[in-house]
């Protein structure tokens, strides 16, 4: 997505909170924004957290601007496959990207058929989501600092899982830690 992405959405994003763009003498073309419905791509499948927030924000830009905001779930390839269809868009702000942390551990960790950083406009943020660690009851343990010590304690007596992807990460920088306990 391109400048002008980031400026039509901009433009939305102060029209939605009840700011009003100034006027001026000559026609100017965000003046009409939306003049058709706005695809929301949402590179997981539905039922998630990112497809939550899409729904959720795309109903509200629906009722705010009388025109549809489409929620465009496109799963697969480790979120790659929305990534790309989206970075391929016309530069017109009627094509937006939800990203999540996923998007920065894909760049960082593959090879992936877009430019993360300059095929895109971060334009806002629509909200975080927390990363839990828990543990069974019965191993005793209240805190990170206690399961990395317990785990360098008992090497190769620890299971974790994850989704996969940033959780994954996040797992192996703990394995890493209790390693040097």
């Amino acid at each position: 997505m391109k400048i002008a992405i980031a400026t039509a959405f901009a433009l939305l994003i102060a029209i939605a909170s009840g700011v009003q763009p100034a006027q001026s003498a000559a026609k100017d073309p965000a003046a009409d924004y939306p003049a058709r419905p706005i695809r929301l791509i949402v590179r997981f499948p539905p039922g998630g957290s990112n497809d939550i927030m899409a729904r959720y924000f795309a109903h509200y830009l629906t009722e705010r601007f009388q025109r549809q905001v489409v929620v465009d779930n496109r799963p697969g390839a480790d979120a790659r496959i929305g990534a790309e269809l989206a970075s391929r868009a016309q530069p017109d702000g009627y094509t937006l990207l939800i990203a999540s942390v996923a998007f920065a551990v894909n760049g960082a960790t593959r090879k992936v058929p877009y430019e993360p950083l300059r095929s895109f406009s971060r334009v806002g943020t629509l909200g975080f989501g927390p990363s839990v660690l828990s543990v069974g009851s019965a191993l005793k343990i209240g805190s990170a600092k206690e399961l990395i010590t317990h785990g360098g304690a008992n090497p190769g007596k620890i299971t974790i899982t994850t989704s996969g992807g940033f959780a994954h990460f996040a797992t192996e920088l703990l394995n890493h830690l209790s390693d040097d306990t």
